[in-house]
């Protein structure tokens, strides 16, 4: 079936529509460096690559399907009119697992051995004593989200000897690599066995503010926070304050409320947290892997197949 396939920012590669239309003869290729300039290209669209603006959903009658330009999508994303219609929505989850995990475990590494502390011994020109360290197959690892990212970040707590808990609101069935698996609902039970908390759930209805000051208030003292899914799964003002009163030992944030972080916020200054820009999902192959995920939906959607990655739309993920 022929196809017209429209692709808009953010994250279009100017190789993407000639690879896509050479792989797939059937689709109809068509980019434009934003929405508004697409104009009536939309009226015959079938399928965006991107972001669509609410003002012009409902310039694309014919659309049936929104392959979204990231993983972890939410409600700034949906709006009640591609929700209540009948266009599915796709997006890029498990393309960023390895450089996520590794992310997580360079920072937890760092703070088990304190490497903040002898660097800033090495600015110094100070020789200190050694700072005593945790030692990991002694800590307990709680992943919240244990999609396919949570899965690898598993593998990688295993291979230090570490003790993996999880919840997620999908898996039934506990992975080989996760030593104990628990619905959602059992946070609160589990959160004073982690010595880390992995943040690993999409933004959804459930997830947001599902970190907040009654949580923090079950955490060891010695815990650490790392969140690299998304900010407003987390109560910001109430993380400021477990860190200033160390409730909590500190936090390696990727993602926040507000991106960019505001050059005021709190954060920047606390000497226990450790920012990144949201980048802890980058690297290599990232966009090989957006475009083979791409190419294999657009043949998917040209032979009336199910398509990959699909979305709750109603759940965001």
């Amino acid at each position: 079936m022929a196809f017209r396939f429209v692709m808009l920012p953010p994250g279009l590669q100017p190789h993407w529509p000639k690879a896509i239309a050479e792989a797939v003869p059937e689709c109809e290729v068509l980019a434009f460096p934003n929405a508004e300039e697409a104009g009536d290209a939309l009226l015959d669209a079938d399928a965006i690559y991107g972001t669509i603006p609410q003002a012009l959903f409902s310039h694309a009658p014919k659309l049936r399907w929104i392959a979204a330009p990231r993983a972890g999508l939410g409600g700034d994303w949906f709006f009640p009119e591609l929700v209540e219609s009948e266009v599915v929505v796709t997006n890029f989850r498990g393309i960023f697992d390895d450089h996520l995990s590794h992310h997580l475990f360079a920072a937890i590494l760092a703070h088990a051995k304190h490497l903040d502390a002898y660097t800033e011994a090495q600015r110094q020109g100070t020789w200190i004593e050694a700072i005593p360290f945790q030692h990991l197959p002694e800590c307990t690892l709680l992943i919240i989200g244990c999609g396919a990212a949570g899965i690898a970040t598993a593998k990688l707590a295993k291979a230090f000897g570490m003790t993996a808990l999880a919840t997620d609101a999908r898996l039934e069935e506990c992975p080989d690599c996760v030593d104990e698996l628990y619905p959602p609902s059992a946070l609160p039970q589990l959160l004073p066995r982690a010595d880390y908390l992995v943040m690993l759930v999409p933004e959804t209805p459930n997830t947001l503010g599902m970190l907040g000051e009654q949580e923090f208030a079950l955490m060891k003292p010695s815990a650490y926070l790392l969140n690299v899914g998304r900010g407003r799964t987390v109560d910001q003002p109430a993380l400021v304050k477990a860190l200033q009163s160390v409730q909590i030992a500190g936090a390696c944030l990727d993602v926040f409320a507000e991106e960019p972080l505001p050059a005021d916020d709190p954060l920047w200054k606390l000497p226990n947290v450790r920012i990144t820009p949201h980048i802890a999902g980058e690297g290599p192959h990232c966009n090989e892997r957006r475009l083979e995920i791409l190419i294999e939906n657009c043949r998917r959607f040209a032979a009336g197949r199910p398509l990959m990655n699909l979305v709750d739309k109603r759940k965001w993920f």
